[in-house]
């Protein structure tokens, strides 16, 4: 008897997150992503990492943490670092596995091509496929 009353405060719950279901482009647009510190550095090479001082980490962590993403909806990119912004342009494939950027830094444009490896509100990776760089990338939402 007393199982009847579970059974649709259950099923209340489970509307409930349902409808606060995101898509990963929705994911994706709704806020600014920074990249956390360990994957900035891990991009980094190697041998150089090797030879940073105190100081060239703390140059690089102070860089990192002026860094943000931002996916605008109608496929408008914008990032900044240290202050200054560039623009760009981004498209997700249908399947949402896919997310191609195209930025525009001074005078040249760079096209990237990111494997989603995984999309929440809580965290980004990307993993680039168009380089030999095989990190993946994890940024988080700033808050």
């Amino acid at each position: 008897m007393k199982y009847y009353y579970s059974i649709p405060v259950l099923f209340l719950i489970i509307s409930l997150n349902s409808c606060n279901r995101k898509t990963p482009k929705e994911l994706l647009t709704s806020t600014k992503w920074r990249p956390t510190i360990a994957s900035h550095l891990a991009f980094v090479p190697t041998r150089f990492r090797n030879q940073m001082t105190t100081r060239d980490r703390q140059k690089l962590i102070k860089v990192a943490k002026s860094i943000s993403w931002q996916f605008k909806p109608g496929g408008i990119y914008e990032w900044f670092r240290s202050g200054k912004k560039h623009t760009g342009s981004w498209q997700l494939s249908n399947d949402y596995k896919t997310l191609k950027v195209k930025e525009k830094a001074r005078y040249k444009t760079f096209d990237k091509i990111y494997e989603i490896k995984k999309i929440s509100s809580a965290k980004l990776i990307l993993k680039l496929t168009n380089s030999n760089i095989q990190t993946p990338l994890e940024l988080k939402p700033i808050d």
